[in-house]
C-alpha cells in the first residue's frame, strides 16, 4: 500500500510484450491500481504470452514521434528522419505523417543522435523505429523500439524518395548501407506525406468490429 501511495498520478500501465493498447490501462489513484494491473496482466498474457508490465508516467498534450533507423553488418547506423503520429483513437494510430510539423530543429537533432547511439550498442541488421514522447515543452521520453520495418515506412518513402523495402533486403544480404544506389546520407526529405486509417468500429460503444465495408 506504502508503494502505491508513493507512486505520481495519473500514470498508465503497458504491457512490456506487445502494443497497440492490448495490456494498457490509464491509473487515476492509487485506488485503481491493484485491478488494474490485474486486468491488464490477464489481457497481456492472452495477447502476448507475457504477462509482465511496465509502469510509466502518463504524459497529456504529447506528441509521439518515431525515428527510422537502418543499421547493417558493418557497424553503420544512419537515420531516416522521422514520423509522427500523434492523433490516435483507443491507442492506435490514426494518422501518420512525415516530417513531423511543430517541432524545433534542436528537438529533432537530438532525436536523432539518441536513437542511432541506442542502434550504436546493438548487433542489429536491418531497418528499425525508435519511438519518443514529446512534451510541449520539447522534454522527450523514449517509449520503445520496434525491429522491424513498419506499415507507416511509406511516408518516409514519399519524402525521400526511396524504396525501404529494397534498402532492408540490401542490408539483409550483408551488404554496406554505403553501398546502396541511392547514397543514403545525402538525403534530405522534400513536401509532406500523410497516411490515414480507416478504423471499423461499433457504432454503439465505439470498440474495434468486424463488417461489411461498402462504398
Amino acid at each position: 500500500k506504502k508503494t502505491q501511495k508513493s507512486l505520481s498520478y495519473p500514470l498508465l500501465i503497458k504491457a512490456r510484450g506487445g502494443g497497440g493498447g492490448r495490456g494498457m490501462r490509464l491509473v487515476q489513484s492509487a485506488t485503481e491500481l491493484e485491478s488494474a494491473i490485474s486486468s491488464a496482466s490477464r489481457e497481456a498474457e492472452k495477447f502476448f504470452g507475457d504477462g509482465t508490465l511496465l509502469i510509466e508516467p502518463f504524459l497529456k498534450e504529447i506528441k509521439h514521434l518515431e525515428v527510422q533507423i537502418a543499421s547493417d553488418a558493418h557497424g553503420n547506423v544512419i537515420h531516416l528522419y522521422e514520423r509522427e503520429c500523434s492523433a490516435q483513437r483507443n491507442y492506435q494510430k490514426i494518422l501518420e505523417e512525415a516530417p513531423s510539423q511543430g517541432i524545433s530543429s534542436h528537438l529533432r537533432d537530438r532525436l536523432f543522435h539518441d536513437a542511432i547511439l541506442l542502434f550504436q550498442d546493438l548487433t542489429y541488421q536491418g531497418l528499425a523505429t525508435v519511438e519518443f514522447l514529446v512534451t510541449p515543452d520539447e522534454q522527450y521520453y523514449f517509449t520503445e523500439v520496434n525491429p522491424r520495418l513498419q506499415v507507416e515506412h511509406t511516408v518516409t518513402e514519399e519524402i525521400l524518395d526511396i524504396d525501404l523495402v529494397s534498402l532492408q533486403l540490401h542490408i539483409a544480404e550483408g551488404k554496406s548501407i554505403d553501398s546502396y544506389g541511392t547514397p543514403l546520407r545525402d538525403l534530405r526529405p522534400t513536401g509532406h506525406a500523410i497516411q490515414a486509417r480507416i478504423n471499423a468500429e461499433s457504432s454503439l460503444d465505439f470498440l474495434p468490429q468486424t463488417g461489411m465495408l461498402l462504398e
